[in-house]
């Protein structure tokens, strides 16, 4: 049976239907007012950066809203100056559309995206490189504020063969769209002139997503997402309706036609739709089970990529953490080799081993001589001055 619906929802949300086999599903169409901020708080909306003579990680934070090329480098600048230590300046060149970025006094770096720098793509930088260190940097890739990037449609109903693969996680949806926006304020509508796809699956809800496609998040409306969307569970039913809408089936038993009527002289008949054949039914098959392993390649390889460059930024921050180690070992020792010095040059009068013991044994020297002299005074001859009658010395004087 062949059913047209219409979803209708501002954020994604689920709707339960009564559960049905789903064998062939087609977008219709897709409209939304383009009402979105060109940064989001916690998408896009972080500056990590470090200062030379520091290992602290400084997050600048950017005021959610839209920019332009006249404000934006006013915001980096005053984010940066806000968390850091000296005053930073960003200026934009109109010739070439890039940032440059520059500090006064101390070196500084912008970290890659893969370490806490969110808005590496409104910068111009890589995900995957830092700029510095130095005082001055002219971002790599032009500064992007246009915001018009293109938005993927995804469902939970999964549509065989269509996957969303990006850098930044694995979504389980089926990727129904691709919608590039023209400006902000303006509303989009999308109508698909292309045919059904296959699903093949019971299908017991049915929710819709539009997905930023350079940062991999959900995008915040603030008007509802209008899907239009039509289901069957019998792909021969898609043959009582529009071709746009209809999609190639397979070969069934042809009915009995009338006799043909003599056609008038000149005139031709029109062409015949051929039924596929085996060989093309088989062609279908192999191309299918080429995109099924051509996928498993695509996935195997970004695994293998991002398992490299995490690997990288691990030794990268291994061989930082060493040498920040090491230059603290040797501020340490350079600090203790000038406390030796200048304790050596305090300690360098004060006499000290034999110089010391001859100084004492000088000292007690000294010191005995004082109570010596005191003793050769006593032990002297005195004259007794004192007058006395009794000694005459034996009369010779005639006393």
């Amino acid at each position: 049976m062949y059913s047209e619906i219409t979803y209708c929802s501002l954020k994604r949300k689920s709707y339960s239907i009564p559960p049905r086999e789903v064998e062939a599903f087609k977008i219709l169409d897709v409209s939304f007012l383009q009402d979105t901020d060109l940064i989001n708080s916690g998408v896009n909306d972080q500056v990590a950066f470090a200062e030379a003579g520091s290992s602290t990680v400084l997050n600048a934070k950017l005021s959610p809203g839209s920019y332009t090329v006249a404000n934006f480098p006013q915001a980096v600048d005053a984010a940066m100056t806000a968390v850091g230590t000296q005053s930073y300046v960003a200026t934009y060149n109109p010739i070439t559309k890039r940032l440059t970025i520059s500090a006064p006094t101390k070196d500084f770096k912008i970290l890659e995206g893969s370490r806490g720098t969110t808005a590496y793509q409104l910068l111009g930088m890589s995900r995957w490189a830092e700029t510095g260190p130095g005082k001055t940097f002219l971002m790599k890739n032009k500064m992007n504020l246009s915001g018009s990037y293109p938005l993927l449609l995804c469902s939970n109903i999964q549509v065989q063969g269509a996957r969303f693969l990006s850098d930044y996680n694995d979504s389980a949806s089926s990727v129904l769209c691709s919608i590039t926006p023209d400006s902000n304020g303006d509303v989009i509508t999308w109508s698909n002139s292309g045919e059904f796809m296959l699903v093949g699956e019971p299908v017991s809800k049915i929710e819709f997503s539009l997905i930023d496609s350079y940062t991999g998040n959900e995008v915040s409306l603030s008007s509802p997402l209008t899907v239009r969307f039509a289901i069957t569970d019998d792909v021969s039913d898609l043959g009582n309706y529009p071709k746009d809408q209809g999609m190639e089936t397979d070969p069934v038993a042809p009915s009995p036609e009338p006799a043909p009527v003599p056609l008038a002289e000149n005139t031709q008949s029109a062409p015949e739709k051929r039924p596929r054949t085996e060989g093309q039914i088989n062609n279908q098959k192999m191309a299918t089970a080429k995109r099924a392993e051509n996928l498993r390649k695509m996935q195997e390889e970004r695994a293998l990529r991002e398992a490299e460059a995490a690997e990288i930024t691990r030794l990268e921050e291994a061989k930082r953490i060493l040498q920040e180690a090491k230059k603290k070992k040797q501020h340490e020792a350079a600090l203790r080799k000038a406390k030796r010095m200048a304790k050596q040059t305090t300690d360098a009068d004060v006499p000290r081993g034999k110089r010391a013991k001859r100084a004492k044994d000088c000292q007690v020297v000294f010191d005995d001589e004082e109570e010596d002299a005191d003793a050769l005074h006593a032990m002297a001859p005195q004259l007794d001055q004192t007058p006395s009658r009794e000694d005459n010395y034996g009369g010779i004087f005639g006393y």
